[in-house]
This record gives structure tokens, C-alpha cells and sequence, in this order.
């Protein structure tokens, strides 16, 4: 396998992270202990159409989606927590 086969995966990883950290701008009013839950959440509900194949694979199964969404949630809610930290979000 080519790591080209890998990239329609990663980028749509990339762009729920993303997506996920522009979604934490609008929780301002919600307490900073209920936001990675409900960024990851949220990041979960944005996968429901989501059925990646890689070479004929389909390679989200039921506990590796809540793991992805556990992984990418977690990432969002870390860099923008920071970035709102560091007056940068």
C-alpha cells in the first residue's frame, strides 16, 4: 500500500480537528469542564456519513469511530483551549 492511500483519510481527519476547534469558539458559555465532552460529541455526530474505505476496506467499524471521535475531540479541545489560553483563539 501507498501512503497516498491513506490521504483521503487523513485529510478528512484534519478537517473535523479543525472544525472541531472552530466549534469551541462558540462554547464560551458553556463551563470549560463540559467542552472536550461535548466537542467530541459533536465531532462524533459530524462522522455519522462518514464510511472511509481504504483499498476496499471500510475501516470504521462502531469502536473505532468513537475512538477517532475520542482522539480528534481530544486534539480540538487541546489546541484550542491553549490558543484561547494564549489570547489566540
Amino acid at each position: 500500500m501507498r501512503g497516498s492511500d491513506l490521504l483521503p483519510l487523513g485529510a478528512r481527519m484534519v478537517t473535523l480537528i479543525k472544525g472541531g476547534m472552530d466549534h469551541y469558539v462558540t462554547m464560551s458559555g458553556i463551563p470549560q469542564e463540559s467542552r472536550r465532552v461535548l466537542l467530541v460529541a459533536w465531532i462524533d455526530a459530524q462522522m455519522d456519513e462518514w464510511n472511509p474505505v481504504i483499498k476496499g476496506v471500510p475501516v470504521l467499524d462502531d469502536e473505532t469511530k468513537e475512538a477517532a471521535a475520542r482522539f480528534m475531540g481530544g486534539v480540538a479541545f487541546l489546541v484550542a483551549d491553549e490558543m484561547n489560553k494564549r489570547g489566540a483563539a
